[in-house]
């Protein structure tokens, strides 16, 4: 977003990864929270955020989840719902901020060879089983917000538009495109130009309170 910014001369607007006083201008603030591979620390510490000043001030909130956060084992429902009860006690104390939703973002999974071979052993490829869970994480923040409340779709979005995916016991999933990552994981040039002007458009859109 910051180059994006730069790119178009855009005057005025803050993009900095701490918090900003009021009276700054318009501000793009943004910084790292809770843990990676514990969700609900992350859930805890936006609220705790929110709490403070940011909470006074901030027009738009919103965080994402790391893929690490949803691995093989997470209990999905679980997660799921202690997301949306911290969300509903969140928007009825800040009912001025326009409180943003993320689907988890994806990792690519593992093609060839070595992958075929541990499919064909009844296990899985890198990515898949992990995958899984964030796809399941995703359709419940599709069905419960989607058309409701703001949602930025960040993982339809890393696939492409459905086209990278890939099929476990039979069911199809979406997956990270690798034309968007170097590591399988983060994204790389082109993915964050894809996103980040997506993301751009979608706030610049959203309705005003």
């Amino acid at each position: 977003m910051a180059r994006l910014a730069r790119e178009h001369g855009t005057d005025g607007l803050r993009i900095v990864a701490v918090e900003p006083r009021p009276g700054d201008g318009p501000t793009i603030a943004h910084l790292l929270i809770g843990e990676n591979e514990k969700p609900d620390s992350k859930i805890a510490h936006f609220d705790q955020l929110m709490s403070g000043p940011a909470g006074e001030w901030a027009e738009i909130a919103f965080f994402k989840l790391c893929y690490a956060d949803i691995d093989a084992q997470t209990d999905v429902p679980t997660l799921f719902e202690s997301y949306q009860q911290a969300h509903e006690l969140r928007k009825a104390r800040h009912p001025n901020t326009v409180f943003v939703h993320l689907t988890a973002p994806l990792t690519t999974v593992q093609r060839g060879p070595k992958g075929w071979l541990k499919n064909l052993t009844g296990g899985a490829a890198w990515g898949e089983r992990e995958n899984v869970k964030r796809n399941e994480y995703n359709q419940l923040m599709r069905r419960r917000y989607l058309g409701r409340e703001p949602l930025f779709d960040l993982a339809r979005l890393e696939s492409a538009g459905h086209g990278a995916s890939f099929v476990h016991n039979g069911r199809r999933y979406e997956s990270l495109a690798s034309d968007f990552t170097g590591d399988g994981g983060h994204l790389n040039a082109a993915g964050q130009r894809a996103l980040a002007t997506n993301l751009v458009s979608f706030l610049a859109n959203l309705p005003q309170r």
